[in-house]
């Protein structure tokens, strides 16, 4: 999720879990981006500290590994 500053960090917590839970959809940890760590004109690599970009693909991972498990317990 992104906002314009970290007070709308709670967002996430006031929105957006509530409303997974009532899709019954999973909750995973999320990460929280302020807009100044996002440069829209570069389509090709938009976030612009290392830190966040790798606290981004370690959520990607971490997702892809749930996605992969229920794939197997589906099956």
């Amino acid at each position: 999720m992104t906002g314009g500053s970290s007070a709308h960090l709670l967002a996430l917590e006031y929105t957006l879990k509530p409303l997974l839970a009532t899709l019954k959809g999973k909750s995973l940890k999320g990460v929280y981006l302020v807009d100044s760590q996002i440069d829209k004109l570069k389509p090709e690599q938009p976030i612009v500290e290392n830190e966040v970009l790798q606290r981004l693909k370690k959520q990607l991972s971490y997702f892809v590994e749930i996605i992969n498990k229920q794939k197997v317990t589906v099956v």
